[in-house]
């Protein structure tokens, strides 16, 4: 059975009219449709409404006249003229909150945009590595690689980077550009640096799970307290958590400290110093579950100190490493000679990478090579192994990295529910036995009245003899 990926209640309505919005629905996303239900629960849908090549278009962050906030599944280019669902061409909802809106809208364009190498805002970063390594993508997403590869040539100058925000529709623009996959480099011609820097923090926030991911929030800030007194013995307690966490947790998070310690040594024009950067990054890197405004106010300051203190030690936390690996574009146009000479159905080509062209010295011969010959040759130059490039290996490995780290970490919201739940059903034993015990208490305590009122009537009886209270 196919799992939902986002579940909620949304006001429902075919086609943009004046009317209101009058039928509330449960809606489903499952694989890349959408179901929608008349309560949540069931198992009949009233319909389904078909994502791929679609679009969601938001219409205003202000909520209508009866305060839901609206947005619509509109026809995408490839499906121009064709119905978004059975019976309408557009479908018009509404969201109780923002919150909610922006939480569908990320929902949808995942599965919109996802199969373009898009849909990467609100998307775990796990997936959003494990997808952007089919495009050449490194240890860090493409969209973080590119801001900060942008900001560091035309960044180092910008006074108030990252404290002044950029035009937010710009932003806006920037961000569905590459929710949609519309991955290009930046220009000062067309990108300015606030733009730039808002759209890789509106990333950064928009992550699901924090770069420090939230089970390790009370953690991280427990040893800051520590960071003041003995600061080697705190950095030794940060390696030991920051290897606890998930290696693509760990690698953009090794990318940013770097950046922002190259960041802060050119204070002087930018105006940004490390406390400043760290009280820019600390609340959308270091985020709690428990998102209580007062709570976030008093600890703010326990965040800001642990990112500044592991910025200051980035060197001695994150030594440079042998797999460290960065986005490197494919080039459009790369074929390969040997697809006329190879039969690519062999089950054991399926890993291959390919190259643009053919070693010089085998270019004239190559029509005379049989296809056992040319797999050796490939082997020697190329250093293939049983036809399989050894990189492949490398590769495949850490996509199964990736599918353990993302298994281990659903067993371990599994077993932090379970253990929720078995502290709540420990909480209500010992609720029960305290009222055991009061009601024990109580029966005790009427049993010895009812034993002192029982003496004091015989005593009476003995000295007065029988009374008959009856009335008559």
């Amino acid at each position: 059975m196919t799992v939902a990926v986002h579940s909620g209640w949304l006001w429902k309505k075919g086609a943009l009219t004046k009317s209101q919005l009058t039928n509330q629905r449960w809606f489903e996303i499952k694989g890349d449709q959408m179901y929608y239900f008349k309560s949540k629960g069931e198992n009949h849908a009233l319909g389904q409404i078909s994502l791929p090549g679609n679009e969601v278009v938001k219409h205003s962050l202000l909520a209508d006249s009866n305060g839901r906030y609206l947005f619509e599944l509109i026809a995408g280019k490839e499906r121009e003229g064709r119905p978004v669902s059975e019976h309408h061409d557009t479908l018009l909802f509404g969201a109780s909150s923002i919150r909610e809106m922006e939480d569908w809208i990320k929902a949808m364009n995942r599965v919109i945009y996802t199969p373009s190498g898009g849909g990467m805002f609100g998307r775990s970063l796990i997936e959003t590595i494990r997808i952007d390594s089919q495009r050449g993508g490194g240890m860090v997403p493409i969209i973080v690689e590119k801001c900060v590869t942008y900001l560091k040539k035309a960044g180092v100058s910008e006074e108030g980077l990252f404290r002044v925000p950029g035009k937010q529709a710009d932003v806006e623009a920037l961000k569905n550009a590459f929710n949609k996959g519309e991955i290009n480099d930046f220009t000062e011609e067309k990108h300015s640096v606030n733009i730039v820097a808002s759209l890789l923090k509106q990333y950064i926030a928009d992550l699901p799970d924090p770069i420090i991911p939230t089970e390790y929030y009370d953690q991280f800030l427990a040893v800051v307290g520590l960071y003041n007194t003995n600061a080697n013995a705190a950095v030794e307690k940060f390696e030991y958590l920051l290897n606890r966490i998930p290696r693509a947790h760990f690698n953009l998070l090794k990318y940013l400290s770097r950046f922002l310690y190259d960041l802060q040594l050119v204070q002087k024009t930018t105006k940004m110093d490390l406390n400043n950067l760290a009280t820019v990054f600390g609340p959308i890197l270091l985020r709690p579950q428990d998102e209580d405004p007062i709570f976030l106010m008093k600890s703010l300051g326990h965040v800001n100190a642990t990112l500044k203190a592991i910025i200051e030690n980035q060197e001695k936390l994150f030594p440079e490493s042998s797999d460290e690996k960065f986005y490197s574009p494919k080039e459009p146009d790369d074929t390969c000679v040997f697809a006329e000479l190879i039969n690519f159905d062999n089950p054991c080509l399926n890993n291959v990478v390919v190259y643009p062209e053919l070693p010089s010295h085998l270019t004239n011969e190559k029509r005379s090579f049989s296809e056992g010959n040319l797999l050796n040759l490939m082997k020697d130059e190329m250093g293939f192994s049983n036809g399989v490039r050894v990189g492949a290996y490398e590769e495949k490995i850490l996509e199964l990295q990736d599918k353990v780290e993302i298994q281990q970490k659903s067993h371990q919201e599994q077993l932090r529910d379970l253990e929720l739940k078995l502290e709540n059903q420990i909480k209500i034993q010992q609720m029960l036995k305290i009222r055991l015990a009061d009601e024990h208490k109580a029966r005790i305590a009427a049993e010895e009245r009812n034993e002192s009122y029982r003496a004091g009537i015989e005593e009476y009886c003995r000295k007065f003899g029988h009374i008959d209270i009856c009335i008559p």
